[in-house]
Formats: structure tokens, sequence, C-alpha cells
């Protein structure tokens, strides 16, 4: 993974030094546009490429994660454990997961359901995945509806009828 540091120093200074592993660059900042309280440190991680994603033997699809998922569980009587998720396994949808995202308006909140259903991963883990992931991870889900995607709107999300061929005219 590379990252990018930007140090605007302490106290503030005309310099900014981006590292890239052995390589540096020293930029010299224009005192007018530079606000004096940006000080301190900002570290930028850009994305890895993870490998693609694959599908299995049973239909379903393993997205790898760029950015895995560190979340906490806690059992009655027992200490927490921390878990990292560096994948996440997509089934394929059933009727009934759809039927889940009935009445849903929002795209994005019936795609974020979709993905809870089918993963099998509760809601705070999903909300922790990076953008990068849950882009890759929305196309994913795309495998399963041929070129349309399940909406809130349309219901189905499917242009196939229940026997999975197109609807006769």
């Amino acid at each position: 993974m590379s990252e990018r540091r930007i140090n605007l120093g302490l106290p503030p200074t005309d310099e900014v030094v981006l590292e890239d592993g052995a390589a540096e660059r020293r930029l010299t900042l224009d005192p007018q546009r530079v606000d004096p309280s940006a000080v301190g440190l900002a570290s930028f991680t850009e994305a890895p490429e993870p490998p693609a994603p694959f599908e299995n033997e049973d239909g379903s699809v393993t997205v790898p994660l760029a950015f895995p998922v560190t979340y906490r569980t806690r059992v009655q009587g027992q200490p927490e454990q921390v878990h990292e998720l560096h994948e996440l396994t997509l089934k394929r949808p059933k009727a009934r997961h759809l039927r889940q995202l009935a009445g849903i308006q929002d795209d994005v909140v019936a795609s974020l359901k979709l993905i809870e259903a089918i993963s099998g991963q509760p809601a705070p883990v999903i909300d922790e995945l990076d953008g990068a992931d849950l882009e890759r991870i929305t196309e994913a889900t795309d495998r399963f509806f041929g070129r349309s995607r399940p909406t809130g709107r349309s219901g189905s999300g499917s242009s196939r009828g229940p026997s999975g061929s197109a609807p006769r005219s």
C-alpha cells in the first residue's frame, strides 16, 4: 500500500514534503494561499489493486477487499473478539432477499440492504466498507441480474420472469 504524507510542519512553514517510499519532493507554498491553522500531518492512503472478484462453484461471488474491515464482537460472558474481514462472499439472491427491498425508494439504501442480506454480514460491518470496495461489491451484485440492478423503485430489479427467462410480450 502506498502512503503519501503532506507534512505542513509545526509550527507552520512554507514547505510541503511529499514522501512516497524513497522519493521525496519539496514544494514551496504561497503564504497568501495557505491557512496558518492548517498545520500538522495529513496522510492519504492509495488503494492497492486487490485481486478480481471470482465466482465460486455454488454460484456465489467472492470480492477481495482492498481495505479490510475490522470489527469487534462480544458474546455474553466471554472476552471481546476482534475480526478482520478481507473478502466478502455474496450468495445468489433469492426472491426473499429482493422482497426485503420493496418500498425502498433510495437506490443506495436498497443496494446496501441487498449486500447485507446476501453476504450474511450485519449492517454495522457493511457500513464500514470503503467506498472503492463498495463499488466493486455493487458491480459484483450486477452479475446476478445481468445488466439490470435491483433497486427500491422497481421492486424486482430484473427484466427476467420468475423462471429466469425473458417475459413474453
